[in-house]
């Protein structure tokens, strides 16, 4: 939250897609409301290795612009 007024998100290109969990749930916010694309809240760089393959595949095609099945 501290770091948010630091950061220039008027500078990214949109849209973007920003995934993860946790921490950056102050992020997902900030990003929604600068309208910059779709904010999921999902696996991180550092999970995605542990996702099983249904899984995986269904982040990446959400990102990619495939909607998964509900």
């Amino acid at each position: 939250m501290r770091l948010l007024s630091d950061l220039p998100l008027s500078t990214i290109p949109s849209p973007r897609w920003l995934v993860g969990f946790s921490d950056v749930t102050a992020l997902h916010c900030a990003w929604l409301a600068q309208g910059l694309g779709g904010a999921v809240h999902g696996p991180n760089v550092t999970t995605l290795g542990s996702l099983g393959g249904t899984d995986r595949d269904q982040i990446f095609g959400l990102v990619s612009g495939s909607l998964p099945p509900p």
